[in-house]
C-alpha cells in the first residue's frame, strides 16, 4: 500500500492482514480511503513478478497464504472468485 501526503509505504504478507489493518487504522490514516492510495497484491498466476490493483483483482479462496486468510488474487474472474469488497467482508467476518 502506498499513499498519503508523504507517500507512505506499508507492506503486508497476506491480504487479510491488510484488510484488518485498513479497518482498524482508518481513523489515523484517512488517506487510505482516497482514490489516489494504491494497494497491490501478487498475481497468483504469476511467479511473484506480477502485481495487480487489489481493488480490481478477483479473489479465490482455498489457497494457502502466510497468515491463513487463504485468498489468492488473479486479474480475471472465474467460477468461485469474488471481488475485493466481497472478499473483504468474508475476511472481516472471520474476525482474526
Amino acid at each position: 500500500m502506498r499513499g498519503g501526503e508523504k507517500n507512505i509505504v506499508l507492506k503486508f504478507d497476506d491480504i487479510g492482514c491488510a484488510v484488518f489493518w485498513m479497518r482498524d487504522k482508518a481513523e489515523g490514516f484517512p488517506w487510505m480511503a482516497e482514490p489516489a492510495t494504491r494497494l497491490w497484491v501478487a498475481d497468483a498466476s504469476g511467479k511473484g513478478d506480477k502485481w495487480l490493483d487489489a481493488r480490481k483483482a478477483h479473489y479465490g479462496s482455498g489457497a494457502m497464504s502466510p497468515m491463513g486468510y487463504n485468498y489468492s488474487a488473479r486479474s480475471y474472474a472465474e467460477a468461485g472468485t469474488q471481488g475485493f469488497d466481497e472478499m473483504r467482508q468474508h475476511v472481516l467476518a472471520k474476525g482474526k
